[in-house]
C-alpha cells in the first residue's frame, strides 16, 4: 500500500492513475484508450461518481457544462441498438448506406425494418424511408383532431363521426376525383360527386345492385334514372313521374310568349302528345 510507480499508486486495495488518492477500485485521471473492449460487470460513470447512483449503469455528469454523447464513424452506420432478450430489437442511428438519413428501426441493423425516416431537407416518413413531404405516412392515420392549412392524400380519406372543413363561410375546399359520402346502413344511401363525366350522382344501393340514379351534369341538365341527360333539361329513364295529394299539379308558368305546356312523345320517328293551353 502507497507503494508509488511513475504515475500507478495502489491505495487501500484501490489502484489509481494520476492521483494520489483513488477513490475506486480504478480511479484513473486523464484520458483511457482501448483498442479493444472495455467490459463491465456494473456501473460505469465518466465525469464523477453521482450523488444518486440509482441514475442508470452509464452516467455521464459534465457539472454546469454541457454534456454530449458522440459516436463517430467513417462510411459506416453510427447507431444505438436497443435489445430486451426474447422480444423486440429496434436501433436508432445514422444509415451511411442510405445518404446518411436517421432512422428507428424493428431490428439490430440500421435501414433494416425501418419505423420512422428523418431526411437532412427535413421531410419526414413513417412507413417510408424515401419521404417527398414534410410528414408522409404510408398507412392509416388515426387522430382525435387535424388541423393542417394544406392536406394532400395520395390513397384516400376516411373521416368519421361529423366531419368539418373550414371555419368559415368564405373558405373554399378543392378537391380532386371523387368525393363519395353513403350511409353505412342497409339502404346505404349515398350521393357521389365529381366522377369521370364531371357529374353529380344521387342513388342506393342494395346488396351491389343500383336500384335507383339521378345526374345532374356540367350543364346543368337533370337526369333520374340516368346519368346521361342529353340535351333535356330533365330526363327520367325507365320510370315514371307521379303525384299525389288533393293539390297537386304540373304548372307552366305564363312567360312573355306563352303560357302553353306541352307533353310530347316520340316513337317510330312521329311526335305525339298532348298541348296545354292556359292554366292547368
Amino acid at each position: 500500500d502507497g507503494s508509488n510507480v511513475k504515475n500507478l499508486i495502489v491505495k487501500g486495495g484501490k489502484v489509481g492513475i494520476n492521483t494520489q488518492d483513488p477513490r475506486d477500485t480504478l480511479d484513473i485521471v486523464g484520458t483511457l484508450s482501448a483498442t479493444s473492449h472495455i467490459a463491465a460487470g456494473g456501473q460505469i460513470y465518466i465525469g464523477g461518481v453521482p450523488s444518486d447512483t440509482n441514475q442508470g449503469d452509464l452516467h455521464i455528469s459534465g457539472g454546469t457544462s454541457n454534456v454530449k454523447a458522440k459516436i463517430v464513424t467513417t462510411n459506416a452506420d453510427a447507431a444505438v441498438i436497443l435489445t430486451t432478450l426474447g422480444q423486440e430489437d429496434w436501433s436508432l442511428g445514422v444509415d451511411y448506406s442510405d445518404a446518411g438519413k436517421f432512422k428507428i428501426g424493428q431490428s439490430i441493423n440500421i435501414g433494416s425494418a425501418s419505423k420512422l425516416t428523418l431526411q437532412a431537407d427535413g421531410k419526414m416518413g413513417l412507413g417510408t424511408e424515401a419521404p417527398t413531404e414534410a410528414l408522409d405516412v404510408v398507412g392509416t392515420v388515426t387522430a382525435t383532431a387535424l388541423s393542417a392549412n394544406s392536406l394532400y392524400l395520395i390513397d384516400g380519406l376516411n373521416l368519421g363521426g361529423d366531419t368539418t372543413l373550414g371555419d368559415a363561410a368564405s373558405d373554399t375546399q378543392t378537391f380532386r376525383g371523387k368525393i363519395n359520402m353513403y350511409d353505412a346502413s342497409a339502404d346505404n344511401k349515398a350521393v357521389q360527386i365529381g366522377n369521370v363525366g364531371h357529374h353529380t350522382k344521387f342513388y342506393t344501393r342494395s346488396n351491389g345492385l343500383l336500384q335507383l340514379d339521378g345526374s345532374l351534369g356540367a350543364t346543368g341538365d337533370v337526369g333520374i334514372g340516368t346519368t346521361t341527360p342529353g340535351s333535356y333539361d330533365l330526363k327520367v329513364q325507365g320510370g315514371s313521374v307521379g303525384l299525389a295529394g288533393a293539390n297537386s299539379v304540373i304548372k307552366h308558368e305564363a312567360g312573355s310568349d306563352s303560357n302553353t305546356l306541352t307533353v310530347k312523345s316520340t316513337y317510330s320517328g312521329e311526335d305525339t302528345g298532348l298541348t296545354f293551353k292556359n292554366d292547368i
